[in-house]
């Protein structure tokens, strides 16, 4: 049911879809991928997937082209995990996936990797709610996934490291407990926190260097 506000125009060519986020939106409206839900003004539409089939196959998409290198029993495995906190096992996914499509070269800053982790939390939660940048407690959480019909609900921050250096396991494991306690001093877990369909809270706190992933979990009491 989530929507994105855009310009759409009926002139566009598919080399136009290369430079503008815009003209690729128009193209997908044009080609029945994508549908107007509301128009704004002249100029500006809401727009949204017409149907589960087209959603799915958006998520078929996105596994064949940015996670190749993930099968989908390590999807399966990642969800799972997710889903019990198991803090091992989600390193353990997370790293393989990251070992893969990133070089030992390649410097990211905090909203890369959210991004990167919001593409893979969208595909695992496809039946659920998945939100980045979420108004909540007293801040923004950077990504929180509310169930509809698993009943559990999960608030992720994300931490990285502000220098090209290599970061030791204890300062990234230190990171993991800074996003932790934001989340708690925050309170971004309210946001969910009065919905009777959710049994479990689960906070979880990231830490990304390089090629590196780190992770801590902690159970937030209903």
């Amino acid at each position: 049911n989530q929507t994105i506000v855009t310009p759409l125009d009926e002139g566009i060519t598919i080399y136009d879809t290369l430079d503008s986020s815009a003209s690729l939106y128009s193209l997908l409206v044009f080609t029945g991928y994508l549908t107007p839900i509301n128009v704004l003004d002249s100029f500006f539409y809401s727009v949204g997937v017409p149907n589960m089939e087209v959603k799915n196959v958006f998520s078929k998409e996105i596994i064949d082209r940015y996670s190749p290198s993930l099968s989908l029993n390590s999807l399966y495995l990642l969800r799972n995990a997710l889903l019990a906190n198991k803090e091992v096992d989600i390193k353990d996914c997370l790293k393989k996936y990251f070992l893969s499509v990133l070089t030992y070269f390649d410097v990211l800053d905090e909203k890369n990797y959210q991004i990167m982790l919001l593409t893979l939390t969208s595909i695992l939660f496809n039946q659920n709610e998945v939100r980045s940048e979420v108004n909540a407690g007293d801040g923004r959480c950077d990504i929180m996934i509310i169930p509809r019909r698993e009943s559990v609900a999960l608030v992720l921050e994300i931490k990285t490291s502000s220098a090209k250096k290599q970061l030791s396991s204890k300062q990234m494991e230190d990171r993991c407990l800074s996003a932790l306690k934001q989340i708690e001093s925050r309170h971004y877990y309210e946001y969910v926190m009065n919905d009777p369909n959710i049994k479990k809270i689960y906070a979880l706190g990231f830490c990304f260097n390089k090629r590196n992933v780190e992770v801590l979990s902690k159970v937030i009491d209903k």
